[in-house]
């Protein structure tokens, strides 16, 4: 009886379950997998999707609009004093209408490639600030690099600045309170994105993973880099990590101040309202730039359906720059479609992340990458932590996004779209320096692979949407 009993049971749940992923309107095979997985696997298929299942959330944390009116129609598609051409007004016009963030003009613009340059320029910052310093991070560790900025932001605190540290839960979950202590002591305000909890399961995949400062509503920075020893060295292997970070002056640091004020909204369920978040900004240059943020409570897909358009519109060369590649089925189509176009597509990534299963699962999309003609380059000198894809010298997209299933779905993201050639190029050369060092991918090296590497490469990547 007891048997039965609980057999009843399994199947009340696997029913149920099985009636919300249907109603949840998702990818044919996906929505029969679960199926498959809450009737095959008693308990255990419906716990593995309350950890892994969910995607999508309502996290509209818009604020109000008395001080600031950024998201009107005029913003989002502002009438531009120096035009777009038309490609790039329809990629531009694409981004506006999935994030509610329009071009912005007259900006100043600078790229830092190397780290310590990049955390000399916000330690400046910090230094600098008037009145308030807010920083959001998904890493930032307890060693020497993150004791310099905890120390620094005690500083600033002191002076009667404003200081906010964001952290996500899971990226900082290593942090010890002793190390946290002497921010809350000096008045930092300190909060950490969506803490691990049991009436909260699937949280856990869903992490906040952008890397963004904002000083005085007037200079902002946007990369790849987070605070940390890591980022400067990996020591377990001896390399150097380059990252890439964009500095922004100008127009666009009210959408990065926005963003940040939206994700500490949605951590505390307060509103920040003082009107020295938005101060008057002058005209500081003439970049043309665009906040992307992405992520489970932003239109689905609009990462990938941004990086198809900059695809599209393509005429001679794509560079893409990522540590972590795990190529979705509509990315693969849209870089095929690029290469027969005649267009050439180039990928750059590390020869050793700091996460081997990734590796192998990227492994298998290289294979595939090669195999429709797209060229490959694994490089070994430095960790390229980098996020960066640039199109024909005119834009780039760079910020905390890979090129893998977590970034298009999970992660909470921040980029910016640079329509600045003068930043795009530097990017691009970048990148030709970098390959002129690098092994590239080729069938030769593929068909050299002994079966069991094949295997695991592809035994890595079934499990590559959870990676």
């Amino acid at each position: 009886m007891t048997e039965i009993h609980w057999f009843w049971i399994h199947l009340g749940v696997g029913f149920i379950y099985s009636i919300y992923v249907i109603f949840r309107h998702r990818p044919p095979v996906v929505t029969f997998a679960w199926i498959l997985a809450f009737f095959l696997f008693p308990y255990l298929g419906p716990i593995f999707y309350s950890f892994f299942g969910y995607r999508r959330l309502s996290l509209k944390k818009r604020l109000e609009k008395s001080l600031y009116d950024l998201k009107t129609k005029e913003n989002v598609l502002p009438a531009l004093t120096r035009p777009l051409p038309p490609d790039l007004w329809r990629l531009a016009r694409l981004g506006a209408t999935l994030t509610e963030f329009g071009v912005s003009e007259g900006n100043r613009i600078r790229v830092f490639e190397e780290p310590y340059s990049t955390y000399g320029a916000i330690a400046q910052a910090i230094r600098g600030a008037q009145h308030h310093v807010h920083l959001e991070y998904y890493k930032f560790q307890s060693d020497e690099t993150g004791r310099y900025f905890r120390d620094l932001l005690c500083e600033m605190a002191a002076k009667g600045v404003q200081c906010r540290l964001l952290l996500d839960a899971l990226g900082c979950i290593r942090m010890p309170r002793s190390f946290i202590a002497p921010l809350k002591k000096a008045g930092v305000h300190v909060e950490f994105f969506w803490p691990l909890v049991l009436w909260r399961p699937w949280s856990w995949h869903l992490r906040n993973h952008r890397k963004l400062v904002v000083v005085d509503g007037q200079t902002a920075f946007i990369g790849s880099q987070n605070i940390g020893n890591e980022y400067l060295q990996w020591r377990n292997r001896k390399l150097s990590w380059r990252d890439t970070a964009i500095r922004v002056q100008g127009p666009v640091v009210h959408q990065i101040q926005t963003l940040f004020l939206e994700d500490w909204a949605a951590t505390t369920r307060k509103e920040l309202m003082e009107p020295q978040f938005f101060p008057p900004q002058k005209t500081e240059g003439g970049g043309l730039v665009q906040t992307l943020p992405t992520g489970p409570d932003e239109n689905e897909h609009a990462l990938m359906m941004v990086l198809v358009e900059m695809l599209s519109l393509a005429q001679q060369r794509v560079t893409i720059t990522t540590p972590y590649l795990i190529a979705s089925e509509s990315l693969m189509l849209a870089l095929a479609a690029a290469v027969r176009r005649g267009i050439s597509v180039e990928v750059l990534v590390p020869q050793k992340s700091d996460l081997a299963w990734v590796d192998w699962a990227g492994r298998s999309w290289q294979r595939d990458l090669v195999a429709v003609g797209v060229r490959v380059f694994r490089y070994s000198k430095t960790f390229v932590h980098a996020k960066v894809v640039t199109v024909d010298g005119r834009v780039a997209l760079v910020g905390s996004a890979n090129m893998d299933t977590r970034s298009f779905l999970l992660n909470f993201e921040a980029s910016l779209l640079l329509y600045d050639e003068s930043s795009v190029i530097q990017l691009e050369e970048t990148f030709n320096r970098t390959v002129q060092s690098a092994q590239e991918v080729d069938a030769a090296m593929i068909k050299s692979q002994g079966v069991i590497s094949t295997w695991v490469e592809g035994l890595f990547r079934v499990f590559s949407p959870l990676l």
